[in-house]
Formats: structure tokens, sequence, C-alpha cells
């Protein structure tokens, strides 16, 4: 082969290779195929769309479109729509979580496919609807998305003046890490980092402070993790007083209505967050790990296997890499803009 050829040749791979990496990053988007429409039968509000995904999910990705119906302070949930890869799809088949409600719609995220969703609440009039799309990884989201579908009327003409104000919801969460004394739960911002974590907080709040007119809160959900070691009598009970402590935390430096909802959860064993870090990463006994997870019921017993992988040294830079990082608090928040062509310094 001459010289010419061969860098021909060299550079039609090296292309190949190149458009080969850009599509295994491409993350797919959530996109309407039939746009969302709401009808009323009754008391009774149906929604209905067709969605589909453009591309590919892999490992631990997933979209999660949640329709939210907000009439003045009330808000309802309706069915999410959860599309997932095909591993996780399976899994989460047999394992639903704690954030999945019964009537969600677990989907296998085949390119091409397109699924119907339909569902009804009795809902109060005078409302709107608020679809926010979020793409989640193994320890973090992100809403990628809001759509605010106007509702017709119930009692009035469909014809209706144009509000002057626009209504839309939100949904933002961060991830802190709060250092502790030792199976303790009391707040102290001098140890470690701690300033700059509750700082975080400000974020997220602080502005419901400085524009409560615009800012409306609907509802706060606080999530405690605990790393899967130590006995689950122990860790669940001291990571439900963690978050009982931010919780009050939240409520003594931040005016949040007495009527907001602050909820609370514990998670004594985050076995859900190791294997979606495993499920991600390059572990050498990656499919080892998952397969134990998977099958095996006890958390003690999942424990002893773990530690007997390869002599233990699976389990030991699990415990030293991994475990860290599941010993978390998630905060997350769901709110109402309203904002109109005369309001200052909020985002439209």
């Amino acid at each position: 082969m001459k010289a010419r050829d061969f860098c021909w040749v060299l550079c039609l791979l090296l292309a190949g290779w190149t458009t080969s990496l850009r599509a295994r990053d491409h993350w797919p988007r959530l996109r309407f195929v039939t746009l969302p429409a709401a009808t009323w039968a009754g008391d009774t509000l149906i929604l209905q769309f067709q969605d589909s995904l453009d591309g590919q999910l892999r490992g631990a990705r997933s979209y999660h479109l949640q329709p939210v119906y907000v009439a003045g302070r009330d808000s309802v949930r309706y069915p999410a729509q959860r599309w997932y890869s095909s591993s996780e799809w399976r899994y989460h088949r047999r394992r639903p979580t704690d954030h999945t409600a019964p009537a969600d719609r677990l989907l296998k995220a085949v390119p091409g496919t397109v699924a119907d969703y339909r569902a009804a609440h009795r809902v109060p009039a005078d409302g709107h609807f608020c679809l926010f799309v979020q793409l989640r990884t193994c320890c973090d989201s992100l809403t990628t998305d809001t759509t605010l579908l106007t509702v017709p009327a119930r009692h009035r003409p469909a014809a209706l003046p144009a509000p002057k104000a626009e209504a839309r919801i939100h949904s933002e969460a961060v991830t802190l890490r709060i250092n502790y004394p030792l199976s303790r739960w009391e707040i102290r911002p001098e140890l470690g980092d701690n300033r700059r974590e509750l700082h975080r907080i400000d974020s997220l709040l602080q502005r419901m402070d400085l524009q409560p007119k615009h800012y409306v809160p609907l509802r706060v959900v606080l999530i405690g993790y605990a790393s899967p070691e130590g006995p689950h009598s122990f860790n669940q009970p001291l990571s439900e007083r963690r978050a009982e402590a931010i919780r009050s935390y939240i409520r003594s430096h931040y005016t949040l209505p007495e009527d907001v909802p602050v909820e609370l959860a514990g998670r004594a064993e985050d076995w859900e967050g190791l294997r979606a870090w495993v499920a991600a990463s390059t572990l050498e006994a990656k499919e080892e790990v998952l397969h134990i997870i998977d099958t095996v019921p006890q958390s003690a017993r999942r424990t002893e296997q773990l530690k007997a992988l390869r002599g233990g040294s699976v389990y030991r830079y699990l415990l030293k890499e991994v475990y860290p990082s599941l010993r978390r608090m998630v905060l997350r928040i769901d709110y109402q803009i309203t904002t109109t062509d005369e309001t200052p310094n909020v985002p439209k």
C-alpha cells in the first residue's frame, strides 16, 4: 500500500472513531409526538399526549416527565412517565423506589418507541398544568424543560382574555454533604465545609424571603442517605434525625409559610445509589457486584458476599472511594414563579 493511500485509510478510521465517541456522549431528548391537551369530564380533568425519546439511554441515566396541576395553593401530582435504559428498566420493574407511585409508568427507552399517556383526576377549577422534564443520573437530577399548559374553563366560556401574569412551576434540588460528630445529628457550621454546604441552601430558599409575591414555595423534600454498611437498626433512625435537623435549620433561618409541607425520609442503606454508581463505572468486578445487589435479597448477606468478593479487595475499594459519597442529604423544593412584564429581576 502506498503511503498516500495509507494516510487516507488512517484518516477515515480516526473520523469514524471520533463520530462514535460523540454519539456515545450524545444525550437523547424527550419530545412530544402529539402535544399535551387537557379536557374536562365533569369534575375530572383528563390529560393526554404522546411522547418519545430521540436517541438511546445508557447506564444509569433516565428521563422523568412529571405533570402537576396547580390551582392556587392546591397542587395535584398526576402519574409520571419514566424512561429507563433496558437494564435500568428491568431493575426498577423489580424494585420500585420510594419516589415511584403505583400509577407511574415505567418505560423501556427503545429508539423509535412512542408512548401514549392518559390520566385523569378530580381537581379544582381555575388551574393550569405544568409538565416538567428531569434528566437524572446516579446522584443528581436536572430539570431540562418546563411546559405550562392552559386548561380550558370548566364553568366559563373557553374564550377568556389572556392573563396579565404568567405562572410556572419549577423544581430544583441540591445535594448536601454535611459533616456531623460521630453518630450524632446536630448541625455544627464550624465542622469541615459545613458553612459552604449550608450556603447552598441559600441558592434555593433565599429568593422566597426576598420576593415572596413572585416565588411561592409548594413543597420541600428532605431525604437523608446512609451508605450500606453498619446495622440497619442504627442507620435508619440516624438518617431520619439528620433529616429532621436540616428541617429545623430551614424553619429557623427561612420564612416558609406554615402550610408548605417539609417532607422527610431516611434511607438507612443506599443500595440503589451504590448500584447506580457501579452501573456507570468501569469497575473491573462491575458485573459481579451488580449480580450480588440484584439477586441477594437480604442486606446483611449482600455485605457478606461483597466482603468475600475477590478476597475483599473490591469491598475495601468501595468502602474507601464510593461509600463516603453515598452519605448525603438531598434537598428538593417545588415552587411557583409568577411574573408580569413589569416584574423586576425575576426570570421569565
